[in-house]
């Protein structure tokens, strides 16, 4: 790697060989970097059958990384244009099927994996918080086509991250508990709300109709959840006044 890369610096200018060596480079890298990390999690055996909760962390964050390293690279790029834009898009549903597989088969809510009990700081941060930033990286580099797509993603994960947090912080670990403290109901509520109301206005700030419908639907979802779950112990014209008051 280190060979091609310092081939690649000594090549003036943007000439085709240049280009064939950065791009054979980023190949070595992404083999040495998924070699070495199997490397360090399963103590040598980088051929072990098994797929933990950290490996795919860091295998979503390293080909959704990579996918925009290459997008932009297609971008610049002249002979190699198509080869870039066809590894980009293929790391890109790579990030994806990794992302899909943290939110659910290895989702820690019914998992036993591991999450320390450091409040933001943890697990969830690189599983649930960092892809954020790359579906919105994706959405601006990507083809259009893809931009509403990425755009959905990015609002759902913040979601999802924010949820699981407020999880975290009431449990001491992330596995769904049987009972689910009053305290915490109400911090779901208060903090979708707000989640609510922001995108609301976002909506009206940038006249987006189908953002504002998807808005007004989620707080019409938390209102209820409100007055369904939250004031279920209220009786009469209380709960009635509740409810005109939300």
């Amino acid at each position: 790697m280190y060979l091609l890369f310092g081939a690649g610096q000594i090549i003036c200018g943007q000439s085709a060989l240049r280009q064939w060596l950065e791009a054979a480079t980023l190949h070595v890298f992404v083999l040495f970097f998924n070699s070495e990390m199997r490397y360090w999690l399963y103590d040598g055996d980088i051929f072990a059958l098994t797929f933990s909760f950290t490996e795919f962390n860091l295998n979503m964050l390293m080909f959704g990384s990579l996918a925009c390293v290459y997008r932009v690279r297609s971008k610049i790029a002249h002979s190699l244009k198509k080869l870039y834009e066809a590894v980009s898009k293929l790391l890109m549903f790579l990030s994806l099927i990794c992302y899909f597989v943290l939110l659910v088969p290895k989702n820690p809510l019914w998992n036993t994996d591991n999450i320390s009990t450091t409040p933001i700081f943890n697990g969830l941060l690189l599983a649930y918080g960092l892809p954020i930033v790359l579906w919105i990286a994706m959405s601006r580099l990507f083809e259009e086509q893809f931009k509403r797509g990425f755009e959905a993603l990015a609002g759902a994960s913040v979601f999802v991250y924010i949820s699981m947090n407020i999880h975290h912080l009431y449990n001491d670990q992330v596995e769904i508990i049987d009972n689910i403290s009053n305290a915490e109901q109400y911090t779901y509520s208060i903090v979708w709300l707000v989640m609510a109301i922001a995108l609301f206005i976002w909506s009206v700030v940038k006249n987006q109709e189908l953002v504002y419908k998807v808005s007004v639907g989620f707080m019409l979802l938390v209102i209820s959840k409100i007055f369904l779950l939250d004031m279920s112990g209220l009786e009469g014209i209380l709960r009635i006044l509740s409810f005109l008051g939300l």
